[in-house]
């Protein structure tokens, strides 16, 4: 596990890119969003990690959960829920979308 692009695996544990509507990010370094229209249930940036959004979108599916004690720089970034959605931790947000 190591600092890097969300789509490279060998930044997450397990191997396994998440990009999809079940899927739980959890960040515990730097990580980029190299990807546009990323999604995942549920968002995790620990202390130690860094969520790098730049310019791109993502997802966060029906009912998602993003718990943030970590960084999380916006960017140009869209965050956009997939339906009602939880975010505790501050975040300071460029642009939301609440779709669903």
């Amino acid at each position: 596990i190591a600092p890097g692009n969300w789509s490279n695996p060998a930044t997450w544990t397990g191997g396994v890119v998440p990009n999809t509507a079940g899927a739980h990010a959890i960040i515990r370094h730097a990580v980029t969003l190299d990807i546009d229209n990323a999604e995942v249930k549920n968002l995790t940036i620990e202390p130690a990690g860094t969520l790098n959004m730049e310019d791109k979108t993502l997802f966060i599916s029906a009912d998602g959960v993003i718990a943030s004690t970590g960084t999380f720089n916006r960017g140009t970034s869209l965050l956009s829920f997939k339906g009602a959605g939880t975010i505790t931790g501050a975040l300071q947000l460029h642009r939301v979308e609440l779709t669903g």
